[in-house]
């Protein structure tokens, strides 16, 4: 089933506005409420987002002045996310940066043969 995306109403005295840029293409899939298209008037300028998740397709070419209530789009809601593409490959893993950091660390602290002073004591610990 195709859903209609319409202009809404922005303000009281806003009758038209213009559809300055697609951020979505016919043919693409949609998420519910991802940004569709930025709708420019007089006083606003908004981004409209997908009511539901579907194939749009566009009726209005960007810069084309619409007025409130058009019909600018459509969006097929009966067809699904394509699937991802699969490599073959597993994902891969990324080290902890915090793990990461404490053996960089460990590490130039025993090539400087640093140590840690106690002071209240005037002891030194290796």
């Amino acid at each position: 089933m195709s859903i209609e995306v319409k202009i809404p109403a922005v303000g009281e005295s806003i009758s038209s506005g213009v559809v300055s840029v697609w951020h979505k293409k016919s043919g693409d899939f949609v998420d519910a409420g991802e940004a569709l298209f930025t709708l420019e008037t007089e006083k606003v300028s908004t981004e409209i987002v997908a009511e539901k998740s579907g194939v749009l397709e566009t009726r209005v070419a960007e810069g084309q002045e619409v007025k409130i209530g058009e019909v600018v789009a459509t969006i097929d809601d009966s067809k699904s996310a394509p699937e991802e593409k699969k490599t073959g490959k597993p994902p891969e893993k990324k080290k902890e940066p915090d793990a990461e950091k404490k053996r960089v660390e460990e590490k130039e602290r025993k090539t400087t043969g640093e140590r840690r002073i106690s002071f209240a004591r005037g002891t030194a610990h290796s």
